[in-house]
């Protein structure tokens, strides 16, 4: 089961939407959408017998309590991220617009990796962040490039 599901039988989306309306966030059609899309694909990533899954039902959560902190700590502006399994297990959040290109990687112990190239100026941004903790203003400020 994914983050939140435990909270909720009609599964993670439940609990994002949950935490959207406590903080009085407005879901359009085409965000809701896209949570729909990113939490079903987690999903389905962590389906199935260890040898065929992409990522344990553990990593999944993982990945989307980091998304969502952030998502939290930038006051909801911060876009869905596109996502994808690692060769090592471990799942890359990431978001990229014109010459913009931002990244997550979210490693099994909670541990994050958080990388930012600019690639008009050549400009290039990292820094580590844990799940649960506040993430870097740097971070977010970057992040606020994609809103």
């Amino acid at each position: 089961m994914l983050y939140g599901l435990r909270e909720s039988p009609r599964g993670p989306q439940e609990w994002v939407y949950r935490g959207l309306v406590d903080h009085g966030v407005a879901l359009s059609a085409a965000l809701t959408e896209r949570i729909r899309r990113l939490t079903d694909y987690m999903e389905d990533i962590s389906r199935g017998d260890a040898d065929d899954r992409l990522a344990t039902v553990e990593m999944a959560n993982k990945a989307l309590r980091a998304w969502a902190d952030l998502w939290k700590a930038s006051g909801f502006t911060v876009p869905v991220p596109d996502a994808a399994p690692a060769d090592d297990g471990h799942l890359v959040f990431a978001w990229k617009r014109d010459e913009h290109y931002f990244e997550m990687e979210v490693f099994p112990d909670g541990a994050c990796e958080l990388f930012y190239d600019n690639r008009a100026t050549g400009e290039l941004w990292s820094a580590e962040y844990r799940v649960g903790e506040t993430p870097p203003s740097e971070a977010l400020s970057k992040l606020g490039l994609f809103s």
